[in-house]
This record gives structure tokens, sequence and C-alpha cells, in this order.
């Protein structure tokens, strides 16, 4: 894409730790090398261009979110290619304190696909019940949706929604029981 004339940038999870200099092909390199790559939902250090740098939000994926609409305002008169690769919805789900009580009282039938093995891990992945984990996942994913649309938003601000593709993939699926969010 950078050879074709397109801003690059890459925000998010890269699932790789280390510190990452002069990556080819990309002007904005944002992930996080906490927890062995994985980063942490709350108050994860970043590595900014090759530095590394505290949490500006105490939310992850708000401040992903954050970087990816500056690198869309910085760069909506050129074309541009950014992948956003958010931390939200991988274990241990964790919502932030604004979505962490959004399905309280609801009655939430587990998919008929679900697999009660995930609570028999002993700890080893998923140290709560799976109905708590299938809650906590579901209002991280509530949260994915509210920042997704901030970054619809964005464009639709910025006037080029008509000119910008758009691809939305998942993954993580598989502990509600199917194979995609």
């Amino acid at each position: 894409m950078k050879k074709a004339g397109y801003s690059t940038g890459f925000i998010g999870k890269w699932h790789m730790p280390g510190k990452y200099l002069n990556l080819r092909g990309l002007d904005r390199f944002v992930s996080f090398t906490a927890d062995g790559g994985q980063g942490r939902y709350f108050n994860c250090p970043l590595i900014v261009d090759g530095m590394e740098i505290p949490s500006k939000k105490e939310y992850i994926t708000e401040e992903l979110t954050d970087y990816a609409n500056e690198f869309i305002a910085d760069h909506k008169d050129d074309p541009f290619c950014l992948y956003l690769s958010h931390k939200a919805a991988h274990a241990l789900f964790n919502p932030s304190e604004k979505f962490k009580h959004i399905y309280d009282g609801k009655d939430l039938p587990m998919p008929p696909e679900s697999d009660s093995w995930v609570e028999l891990t002993n700890g080893n992945l998923f140290p709560s019940p799976y109905k708590r984990l299938y809650r906590n996942y579901l209002a991280c994913l509530t949260e994915l949706d509210h920042h997704i649309g901030r970054e619809l938003n964005k464009l639709d601000e910025l006037g080029i929604a008509d000119n910008t593709i758009v691809i939305y993939a998942g993954d993580n699926g598989h502990f509600g029981g199917g194979n995609t969010t």
C-alpha cells in the first residue's frame, strides 16, 4: 500500500512482544508489549513509533480508538490504509466501568453451541464461572461496538465515509459457542 502512495498505519494488538523500530511500510505503529504482547485492558503502556510511552487513557479500547481517529484525521486528504486491531474481546474479558454492568439483571441465555468445558480449565485460562465470562465478553463486545461507531462517525465527520472501505473482522467467537464474534 505504501508503494501505491497510501499513508499506512497499524494500531493495536500485534501478538508479538518487543520494540518495533522502523517497520517497513508503516507511517504509524502503535502496539503494546505488556503481558507478552497480549496487552492489558487497563493502563496498558504502548509502543508508539518505536518509543514506549505510558497510557494516556485508562481503558485500552478507548485509547486505541483515539489513536485511530487521530491517524484518520491526519490523513483525510490522502489515500490511507489503517489496520486497527483491538484488544477486546480477548480473554480475560474486562469491560470498562462504563460498560461493566450493562447486562446486570438481564437474562442472557447461553448459545446452544456453548460448551461448559470452558469452566473446567482449572483456572489456567478462565478463572471464573462461564456465565460471568459470557456477560463480560458481551460487555466487551458492546463496548467495542461503541468504539467502532466512533471510527465510523469520524469518517462521516471528515466527509470521507463514502470514499472509504471498512473491513470488519473478529475472532474469539468460540467462547460463546460460535466461530465468529
